[in-house]
């Protein structure tokens, strides 16, 4: 029997309020229950990759803004960039950033060795003796970390408010004003603080130009632009056939290709991950309904008991819907996942008694 699309507003309305409906529910083929899922899941992955768009699009626009007329000038001719001023062109606009997300992004370059440090970390301390290459990448590793240390207790020193909103500006004066002794902690506290900027960087002596890792911006090589975002960065290339002038104009353009590119990846991506999601907790609710029919003297099969751990999810989802209208308003709600079991689990519970008493 095919899936009826017409079925899901009444589905979803007797999933809400009605507990004797749960006995239909759970005789409906399973292949319909992961399709009302995933238009289920559809409702809060809209709702929330909408404001993640917008807050890209948002970001990404004070990029190009802040490069209006200051672009030097620049053309494509059959696909090459162009730059009459000469090979390299590096822009930079300071964005606000609290002193603790400062702090956050220096501890985060300094104090988490990778796999290969931490193996050998763990093979010293178990007294197991270091290849010559391993022991120079530890020594790197506590010098950087030692270096970071003295840059968190120069912040502390010139930066003790953490909940200060400040931007590279006074941070470069403070750094001329009085540096740390450490010339490696000095690096580190202008690369973590620089993190937050937006770049626009040209450099046509490659075709891949390196942004610094996180920063928002543009790249413009030999041959092609990348933008990076909080994702992950997308590079196009320019075709053999593209002469044109790149102002204002194009990089707005740029702007919005890639915005509407993105906007389909990233809400597939949420659906995907929030679709097996939903599965492992609906397979962890099927084990509570299990047991509840177990405890009740009553013998469910397994293919109905995760039928009617699936349909139970529906008031979860829609208290998840409310709760993430209530975050757009400005509003939080404490311990929300811990809400969204409890309401699962009345569902869930109170579905399976009804199709465990006597009709």
């Amino acid at each position: 029997m095919a899936f009826d699309v017409k079925s899901v507003p009444g589905t979803f309305y007797g999933a809400l309020t009605n507990f004797h409906f749960y006995r239909d529910l759970s005789r409906r083929p399973l292949g319909h229950g992961f399709i009302y899922l995933l238009l289920l899941v559809l409702l809060p992955v809209l709702l929330f990759t909408a404001p993640q768009i917008l807050e890209m699009n948002r970001l990404m626009t004070r990029i190009t803004r802040a490069l209006q007329g200051n672009l030097p000038p620049l053309r494509i001719d059959k696909g090459a960039v162009i730059m009459d001023a000469g090979e390299f062109f590096h822009f930079e606009a300071a964005n606000e950033f609290p002193v603790a997300g400062w702090r956050s992004i220096l501890e985060l370059l300094t104090s988490r060795p990778d796999r290969v440090v931490q193996a050998a970390l763990a093979r010293r301390k178990a007294g197991e003796g270091l290849s010559g290459e391993e022991e120079e990448l530890v020594r790197e590793f506590e010098r950087r970390k030692a270096a970071g240390e003295t840059g968190l207790a120069w912040i502390e020193e010139h930066f003790p408010d953490r909940e200060a909103l400040i931007t590279t500006e006074p941070v470069d004066r403070k750094m001329e004003e009085a540096p740390p002794e450490d010339p490696e902690a000095g690096k580190l506290l202008r690369e973590s603080s620089h993190f937050f900027n937006f770049v626009f960087r040209v450099d046509l002596t490659t075709d891949d130009p390196e942004l610094p890792p996180g920063m928002m911006g543009f790249a413009l090589g030999s041959r092609s632009y990348t933008i990076n975002t909080p994702l992950f960065p997308k590079k196009i290339s320019f075709p053999e056939t593209t002469s044109a002038v790149i102002n204002d104009e194009m990089l707005d353009s740029w702007r919005k290709s890639f915005v509407w590119q993105m906007a389909p990846v990233l809400a597939a991506m949420m659906l995907v991950i929030s679709y097996l999601v939903l599965l492992l907790v609906i397979l962890g609710g099927s084990a509570a309904a299990g047991l509840t029919a177990s405890l009740l003297k009553c013998a469910l099969p397994f293919r109905q008991v995760f039928t009617l751990a699936l349909y139970a999810i529906t008031p979860a989802i829609v208290f998840l819907l409310l709760y993430l209208g209530i975050l757009l308003l400005g509003f939080n709600i404490s311990y929300p996942f811990l809400v969204f079991l409890a309401v699962y689990g009345f569902y869930l519970v109170s579905a399976v008694r009804r199709c465990c008493s006597p009709a």
